[in-house]
């Protein structure tokens, strides 16, 4: 009698990152797969396409691989919500950022992500409902540092990693406004002027100019870390919290602050831009953020399935 295949969907995105020839990493995926699984693979042509795909042909399938950026990443996570579909992701990083990947150890090396593919050490993440209507997996933000984080040029990127991000801080720090806002999280309050505010599940923020400690992110937990920083007025108090948050890895002076949360909500006093897995996610007066909890389901390069080996909060289990 002959085994009935599995279902696997691919979806991959052409114009990610350094925009690589995908035919070799697609038959990578499917020799990996076979004979186990019959593969069915899309590429994207454009904006909301991955979120489309998912839609439209997950339902049947057992197992989804990714191509592509943080954004193709979020695209297809909100197709499965918008299905309420729970299935398990590997996640091939193609784009220049890679926020996801860099958390969880996924390597964009073909051969060694090909081998995770295979080992199927898999991991629960919660993601951040924003506004009832967009999820994220990692980041949503608001504020100059935001607008600046996204501007840094390319080559400068390659060349200094992330401390190309703090010189192009730097260069725009007169340039930044901050925004007034009052900010409410599981029954706290606080009100100020604010250059960059974040709500995230990664302990990477800014292309790396913060840095959470890893035991205050928990990617199971149900809780967001809410990130606040108040006007700077001088490269030196810049440099101050760059040196406490990289370094020190301190958030309670020179204006920052750190709170962990699941029901965040921000009134400004006008329509203020946001950011969301590195996408315009266009402007908003007042911004509602709950947590979906376990919601991104993904296979991990951590070899025991965690996501975070010194976080005390979360479970820590990998799905069954």
């Amino acid at each position: 009698m002959t085994a009935v295949k599995k279902n696997a969907l691919c979806i991959m995105n052409p114009a990610a990152g350094k925009k690589k020839a995908l035919e070799p990493v697609i038959d990578a995926i499917t020799n990996a797969l076979s004979p186990e699984y019959h593969l069915d693979c899309y590429l994207t042509k454009g904006k909301g396409d991955a979120t489309r795909l998912a839609r439209e042909n997950a339902q049947h399938a057992q197992l989804l691989v990714c191509g592509g950026g943080d954004g193709t990443l979020n695209e297809v996570v909100t197709g499965l919500q918008q299905i309420k579909k729970d299935l398990l992701i590997h996640y091939i990083p193609l784009g220049t950022s890679n926020a996801v990947a860099r958390t969880l150890k996924i390597p964009k090396n073909i051969k060694k992500n090909i081998k995770l593919l295979k080992a199927n050490h898999t991991a629960i993440h919660d993601i951040g409902v924003f506004n009832k209507e967009k999820y994220y997996n990692y980041f949503a933000g608001f504020g100059a540092l935001t607008a600046v984080a996204y501007s840094t040029p390319q080559k400068y990127k390659n060349k200094l990693g992330f401390l190309a991000y703090i010189f192009h801080y730097m260069k725009h720090i007169k340039q930044m406004e901050p925004v007034h806002a009052k900010v409410f999280f599981d029954g706290h309050m606080q009100e100020g002027d604010y250059i960059f505010g974040s709500i995230s599940n990664t302990p990477t923020i800014g292309g790396g100019a913060i840095r959470l400690k890893e035991q205050d992110v928990c990617f199971d937990d149900g809780q967001l870390e809410l990130l606040l920083v108040e006007t700077i007025n001088s490269k030196l108090a810049f440099v101050r919290i760059v040196c406490n948050g990289v370094f020190l890895k301190k958030f309670d002076r020179f204006g920052v602050s750190l709170h962990s949360a699941s029901n965040i909500r921000i009134e400004f006093e006008k329509e203020t831009a946001w950011t969301v897995d590195g996408e315009d996610a266009g402007a908003y007066q007042s911004v509602e953020i709950t947590v979906k909890e376990g919601a991104l389901q993904i296979i991990t390069g951590l070899p025991d399935g965690r996501k975070n080996k010194t976080c005390a909060k979360g479970t820590g289990k990998a799905p069954a």
